[in-house]
Formats: structure tokens, sequence, C-alpha cells
């Protein structure tokens, strides 16, 4: 279920409840008082169980992400007004995240870009976003552009032919070569036990495989994406 919290906020809340003190975190998800087995142990990183805390919260069977809001406000007031005052001044915006997917993992990355959205971010997928009538080898390649991370889903069957998603890892490259040293921009997401392909981009040696990959598969491996985000932009 959706109570009106816009992109940011979600994304506001979830920094916020992942940099509180442990113990006022613990409080707070005590109070909400989530079924047995909705978060990761309390030995799993702190980011990670305030993903599946709000996933559960805004969900059917959810306490809605106002209650959250209202009880965090409780014990922490500070945390809520210094990040909406913070917000205002500079104008932030949800972090957008170009999805690159070869057709046969569609399903599976529809329901990544879902998640996304509802952690506050601003996913791009071809198959969500690009309007009747627009160019789409204009709009991909300007998505790509304009995207802080790009995500580049991997699978057996996408790594082993040919098709335009290696043309969007290769412009991922080149977006790559522009920014400074220990940005993360580039995250290989394994859908599957899969090889990752060996692309470079030559002018400046970069190569794909040098970059460490996730594996979605893994019960944490959403979690693990957002904690990679957060670390960039957090």
């Amino acid at each position: 279920m959706s109570d009106s919290l816009s992109p940011t906020e979600r994304r506001t809340l979830l920094q916020t409840l992942s940099r509180l003190p442990p113990a006022t975190f613990e409080t707070i998800v005590f109070n909400l008082n989530p079924p047995s087995g909705i978060l990761p142990g309390r030995q799993a990183p702190q980011t990670s169980r305030a993903v599946s805390l709000l996933e559960w919260a805004d969900g059917p069977t959810g306490c809605g992400l106002r209650t959250v809001l209202n009880l965090l406000a409780t014990y922490e007031p500070a945390t809520i007004e210094v990040p909406a005052v913070e917000i205002q001044k500079t104008g932030t915006q949800a972090i957008r995240i170009f999805l690159a997917h070869a057709k046969e993992d569609k399903d599976v990355v529809i329901g990544l870009y879902d998640r996304l959205k509802q952690q506050g971010y601003q996913p791009w997928l071809d198959e969500k976003d690009l309007l009747p009538g627009q160019n789409w080898r204009d709009e991909i390649p300007k998505a790509i552009r304009e995207s802080d991370i790009f995500i580049a889903c991997l699978s057996k069957l996408s790594v082993a032919k040919q098709s335009y998603v290696q043309r969007e890892f290769r412009m991922a490259l080149n977006e790559l070569a522009d920014k400074p040293p220990g940005t993360i921009y580039l995250i290989p997401l394994r859908l599957d036990d899969c090889q990752i392909p060996e692309l470079r981009q030559n002018e400046y040696g970069i190569n794909f495989q040098d970059y460490h990959w996730l594996d979605y598969f893994e019960p944490d491996g959403f979690e693990r994406l957002v904690k990679a985000i957060e670390h960039q932009f957090g």
C-alpha cells in the first residue's frame, strides 16, 4: 500500500533509518512489530534491515510508511527535520538508475525496477519509460548519459548472444571513463551464475571485468545493491 511519500521522502527515510544509533533502530523495529522473518538477522548491516523494514511497511500487510515516519519523529525528531531542510535547499532529486538488460530477462528486471521505485530511486527501463513515438536509438543513449548509476543486468542468456545490450554496456564504459576514480557508477548485476563478459574501453584501459559484481539472486542481493548506491550518494 502507498501512503503518499514522494520518491525523495522515501529515500530520505531509508537514509535516516540506516544512520540511526543501533539501539534506536531496534526500538523502532520493536514498536512496528513486523512479522518474524521479514527482516534479516541483527548481524546483517542496518541498511539491509532498513530496506526490508520499508518494503514490508509499504506492502499490502504493512503498517504504512507514514507510520514509520511518525514513529521516527517521536524517537529522533531532529533526524526528520534536518534532511527535509537540506532537500529544500539543494533541490536534491531522486537518483537516476539505468537498467540495461536483454529481453530474455525482462520479467526479472521489471521486478527490480519496481523495487527500486519503491525505495525512492528513479530507475529507467525501456519497457517502462519509452513513450510511443520516441526514437529508442536516441532515447536510450540519452538516458545512459543522464543516469547516476548504470546497472548491467547479466544472465547466461544475455552474455551468450550479441545484441543491443552489449552496445549499452560499452556506452556505460565510455561514461565511466569521464568520472573520477573510485566513483560507483557501473554495477554488474548477475541474475544467475553467469560469466562476466570481457568488454574493454581501450582508450582508458577500462575493463568490464575489473568491476566487482553483485549476485542479485542471493537472498541479500537487493539489500547489497541499495548499500552500494547509498555508499556513492548517501
